[in-house]
């Protein structure tokens, strides 16, 4: 109401707009996090050597303890979340020790966090750099991962995609996952973009424009 001048009318019609724009986005990301989440399987079967699969073993770096230290000076162990994530498809009411179904049911969240600070040295630089070109800085690429799935949580939860803050911007983020999809899976990207062209966000917002009266940051 706020950004339609208090005109109901006008609200709705903004209300629409985000919400398709959301199911642009969504369809852009689900692509991506099929082609990271396969990508860094595929990674980690050919380079896991254990007696289980590497989702599966516990041994494997993704399960074994690791122990950090927060901030207030507390130590947790930073695969606890990964465990019970794991456990909870292997073990639910639809249970399956299947890997691949274990791989499909993994969240976004699941497969960004498995290139963050606490598993640099025992999953990015022996495993998942190889995925990404040479020189890729494993921090400025957990950051991006990292903005793609606030994004993605932003747009399924039916939240707003324009004035956002912090520097944050819808039109951003698919530039983002447009550019990383592109190192993980060209042909994909080339059909998302038109061979190169706009965005499939910035398409949406080019075609289908606001009301002149709604200004909006995008």
């Amino acid at each position: 109401m706020s950004a339609a001048r208090n005109d109901p009318q006008l609200a709705y019609k903004l209300y629409l707009w985000n919400a398709n724009l959301a199911q642009v986005l969504l369809r852009d990301i689900s692509f991506f996090e099929v082609a990271l989440r396969n990508a860094q399987d595929k990674c980690l079967r050919e380079r896991w050597h254990g007696k289980y699969h590497w989702l599966l073993d516990p041994s494997s770096p993704v399960r074994v303890p690791i122990l950090r230290k927060a901030k207030d000076g507390s130590v947790f162990d930073a695969n606890a979340h990964n465990r019970r994530a794991i456990d909870s498809i292997a073990n639910g009411s639809r249970g399956s020790t299947d890997p691949n179904r274990i791989v499909s049911r993994l969240t976004l969240g699941f497969w960004t966090h498995l290139s963050d600070t606490n598993h640099e040295r025992v999953l990015w630089i022996p495993h998942l750099h190889t995925i990404w070109p040479a020189g890729t800085n494993r921090s400025d690429l957990y950051a991006s991962l990292n903005s793609i799935n606030m994004m993605r949580n932003r747009a399924a939860h039916a939240e707003k995609l324009f004035n956002l803050k912090g520097g944050t911007s819808i039109r951003a983020c698919d530039k983002t996952v447009t550019r990383l999809i592109r190192t993980l899976t060209p042909t994909v990207a080339d059909r998302m973009t038109n061979d190169g062209q706009l965005t499939p966000v910035e398409h949406y917002i080019k075609t289908f424009k606001l009301d002149s009266r709604i200004e909006i940051d995008i």
